[in-house]
Order: structure tokens, then sequence, then C-alpha cells
């Protein structure tokens, strides 16, 4: 008895870890959209981030110009790449872009600022 009562103790977790699996063993997690969407958008959020950094490392003065510009020219294209595969309309692509510029400048006046 001692041991059904240890069987069906195990069981009951066991089965609340395995449901989920279980539920959706036909359907994928996540679908192909929602990958490329999330793929997307993550290399724009990549994007930025390198921008933003490049800027605030030449800022202050850990970057050469030759080497600034070189990674700018790359982050701006992946950033441009991923705007391209988000399907937007030129105009929110000019939105963003100036959002970029703005956010850069924000960023080399702070670190400006901070010296």
């Amino acid at each position: 008895m001692l041991v059904f009562m240890a069987f069906a103790l195990a069981l009951i977790p066991a089965l609340a870890i395995a449901y989920p699996f279980l539920t959706r063993a036909g359907r994928p997690l996540l679908s192909d959209e929602d990958t490329t969407a999330s793929e997307v958008s993550a290399r724009w959020e990549a994007a930025i981030a390198g921008l933003r950094t490049t800027e605030l490392e030449w800022a202050v003065g850990n970057l050469a110009e030759e080497d600034r510009e070189w990674l700018r020219e790359r982050y701006m294209t992946d950033a441009a790449l991923a705007l391209r595969e988000m399907e937007v309309g030129d105009a929110e692509e000019r939105a963003l872009m100036a959002t970029v510029e703005r956010e850069m400048k924000r960023v080399r006046a702070q670190a400006g600022d901070g010296e």
C-alpha cells in the first residue's frame, strides 16, 4: 500500500509537468511567422544597441574614427535590412531612421557631458 501511495504522489507532479507538452504534441510551439518576426525584431534591436554602443565608445575616446565609421555603416546596414524585412512603409522607415539619428545625437551629447 505504501508503494502505491508513493507512486500516486510521484505521478501527480509528473502529469502536471508533462501536460503542456502532451497537449501541444500536434502543434508547433512557435509558428514560423512568430519566429521570423521575433528574429527580425531581435536583429533590429541588436543593430540599434550596436549603434548606441559605437557612438558612446567613440564619444568617450575608446574608438578610432575609422573604426567608428566602419561599425556605424555595418550597424546602419543591419538596421536597414531589418526594416526592409519588417515590411514597414517608406514613411515609417524614415521616421524610425530619424529616431535612430536623434538617439545617436543624444548619446553623443550625454557622453560629451560626462567628460
